[in-house]
């Protein structure tokens, strides 16, 4: 297994490097999945196969293959999909190159947000910014919860709440 995923890093390097150097020459920054444009080498990196494996498990075969994929990176975006990826998180906030954690919390018994804000907060101490989707509903619970610096929010919400969410979120101070 360890030999099958040292073979992808190379190919997708060298993709990544061909994509990344067509959208600098003309003019545009690299852009992952998410849409956040970066003016460096940006990417987004996942492993929600761990949900699946133990700490030692996670330790033996995907922290080498991350550290692998982002060394080259100028910024690197955490996609942690759930609660069972979740278990990694010290391990994940132990890799400096990574800036950023997507936290998405999932569905049904997962939500609402505002019962992860301990777990945001870890990554908000650990110095990394994080990423968050969620319901406009749900933006005065994290505004009473959490420090506005490094979070990037992705708010679902209609149009004509624009404008009222905008004056929530200007008045945000900690």
């Amino acid at each position: 297994m360890k030999r099958l995923l040292d073979r992808t890093i190379e190919p997708f390097r060298e993709l990544y490097d061909e994509f990344y150097e067509n959208a600098t020459r003309a003019g545009y920054p690299s852009i992952g999945w998410m849409g956040i444009p970066n003016l460096g080498k940006g990417h987004i990196v996942q492993a929600d196969f761990s949900n699946m494996i133990s700490p030692e498990l996670f330790d033996e075969f995907c922290l080498p293959l991350i550290r692998r994929e982002i060394e080259p990176m100028d910024r690197v975006i955490f996609h942690l999909d759930g609660k069972g990826v979740a278990r990694h998180l010290d391990r994940l906030l132990e890799i400096e190159k990574i800036d950023a954690i997507q936290w998405v919390q999932g569905v049904g018994d997962d939500e609402p947000l505002q019962q992860w804000v301990p777990l945001i907060r870890r990554i908000q101490d650990a110095g990394k910014s994080v990423v968050l989707d969620f319901k406009a509903s749900e933006l005065e619970g994290l505004i009473d919860e959490l420090r506005p610096e490094g979070l990037f929010l992705c708010i679902s919400c209609d149009a004509s709440s624009h404008s009222d969410i905008l004056k929530r979120v200007g008045r945000w101070r900690r």
